[in-house]
């Protein structure tokens, strides 16, 4: 996990998730707004097939996945990653296209 940059107070949801989808697709890697223990909400980067969140990750409001892989929503991991932050959902950007996902599986 790297991190792109500090989110500011007031930023629209809109363009974040335009920002997340803009990075994806220029670098093949999965991104995702986040909350860090010390309430910072940041935009970080992973790898093509996911990130490795640090163990001061507390809330993924969502993330991406790279475009054009075969994919149909929320992987294993996501699902994990819920499980393991004791998260009751999450959101993916799966080819585009926006996905809430939750705990348990729905």
């Amino acid at each position: 996990m790297s991190t792109v940059r500090t989110i500011g107070r007031g930023e629209k949801v809109t363009d974040l998730v335009n920002e997340a989808k803009a990075l994806t697709f220029t670098t093949g890697n999965e991104h995702a707004v986040v909350k860090l223990a010390n309430g910072d909400r940041v935009l970080i980067s992973g790898g093509s097939g996911g990130i490795e969140l640090t163990t001061d990750v507390t809330l993924v409001y969502g993330h991406t996945h790279p475009y054009g892989v075969l994919s149909n929503g929320a992987s294993p991991g996501d699902y994990a990653m819920l499980d393991a932050l004791d998260q009751p959902f999450s959101y993916v950007i799966d080819n585009g296209e926006i996905i809430r996902f939750n705990r348990g599986g729905g």
